[in-house]
């Protein structure tokens, strides 16, 4: 039942978008700017954390060569916990970015969805 409401409520919304009221459109084109706007901030982020693990890969092997008694393998440590702490967070920002590029894509049902709460 939830369900044809839903695809009766989709159709209607698509087909009518002319004859909708202004705050109707003003409210979806929000909706939509909010989701590309973080979709930005999260593009921004990937891209810092990136500019980061590069800078912190070329610090550890700068410090570690100049060192030239180290543990054998504590270097690929440190290297191995950049990158895998480095490629956890970029993950995660990687999923938000492609949530909100689908947000921002189909605003209408994205709106049905967080109103039905599914």
């Amino acid at each position: 039942m939830k369900h044809e409401a839903e695809v009766q409520l989709l159709k209607t919304l698509n087909g009518q978008m002319q004859e909708m009221p202004g705050t109707v459109k003003t409210m979806i084109q929000q909706y939509q700017m909010s989701a590309i706007i973080f979709s930005i901030i999260c593009v921004i982020c990937m891209l810092l954390i990136i500019g980061g693990m590069i800078y912190g890969t070329k610090k550890i092997i700068k410090v570690y060569d100049e060192a030239s008694s180290y543990i054998d393998g504590e270097r690929n440590g440190c290297l191995w916990l950049l990158w895998g702490v480095g490629g956890f967070v970029e993950s995660i920002f990687f999923i938000a970015l492609s949530f909100n590029l689908v947000h921002a894509i189909t605003p209408i049902s994205s709106m049905l969805s967080s109103i039905f709460g599914n």
